[in-house]
């Protein structure tokens, strides 16, 4: 029996948030410790936030910041993000990008293909990928049977996008899950603890959601992007504010 089971139900709940331990009064073991794992958490989210916005398998920093990349990612076809990106250079003007990237907003049918997307292709890309493609994991694009894969599918194959959600969600929901726990203990008012849990839990489901929602239409990508750039901001906020309550803030022990 402790000395807060003689208290009503309302005061004990009081009593037990009083008592919680505090992050500013843990030992230094402890106050080292989840430093380390708060700077690890920093550094992992921006990596990986770098990463889930490249393009086309390359690293590109610059995407991170790009709400344009970030569509072609998540909402253009195979074709245009090629094209747009890792191929850029193999094409001859940027007129003849357009051409083709036209071609594919207005539906991509075999008679535009033969009229003005054909041309180029056979004539800039025929050497890698002609009747015999000889670039590996990407097949012949001579005709527009060839052609039709790349051009009608949008976004990331859904195959991967459900190993990417996996991962996302149950990686980095319990990550999330310490977080809000360690910001708990902090001296941060309640209601600010709970608007920072439920942002942080609300912008990663949006992010994940978004990206299957890219696939029907280019503004789900654009909210990609702007729900990853207030969650990566969201952490690292709740972050500072943790270690600055760890190592800045007086210990009632000290104040004392």
């Amino acid at each position: 029996m402790t000395i807060l089971d003689g208290l009503p139900k309302s005061r004990r709940l009081r009593k037990s948030r009083q008592v919680m331990t505090k992050l500013n009064e843990l030992d230094l073991f402890h106050k080292v410790s989840i430093t380390g794992f708060l700077v690890v958490f920093a550094l992992g989210i921006g990596v990986t936030g770098i990463l889930y916005s490249s393009t086309s398998g390359r690293f590109s920093a610059i995407s991170l910041f790009s709400p344009g990349l970030v569509r072609l990612k998540y909402s253009a076809s195979p074709l245009e993000r090629a094209l747009r990106t890792t191929m850029r250079e193999y094409v001859k003007s940027d007129a003849d990008v357009e051409t083709i990237c036209r071609w594919l907003k207005f539906g991509g049918d075999r008679l535009g293909y033969y009229e003005s997307a054909s041309p180029i292709i056979q004539r800039d890309c025929s050497h890698c990928h002609g009747k015999i493609a000889t670039i590996a994991g990407v097949g012949a694009l001579y005709t527009y049977a060839d052609v039709l894969p790349y051009a009608k599918t949008r976004g990331v194959p859904i195959e991967k996008l459900s190993l990417r959600s996996h991962v996302h969600l149950f990686g980095i929901g319990l990550l999330l899950l310490i977080l809000t726990s360690l910001a708990n203990r902090t001296s941060m008012p309640h209601l600010l603890k709970l608007a920072t849990s439920i942002s942080l839990f609300g912008l990663l489901t949006t992010d994940v959601l978004s990206q299957y929602l890219a696939k029907l239409s280019a503004i789900f990508a654009y909210i990609v992007w702007m729900s990853g750039l207030l969650f990566n901001l969201f952490v690292i906020i709740s972050i500072l504010l943790i270690l600055c309550d760890i190592w800045l803030r007086r210990s009632s022990g000290d104040i004392q």
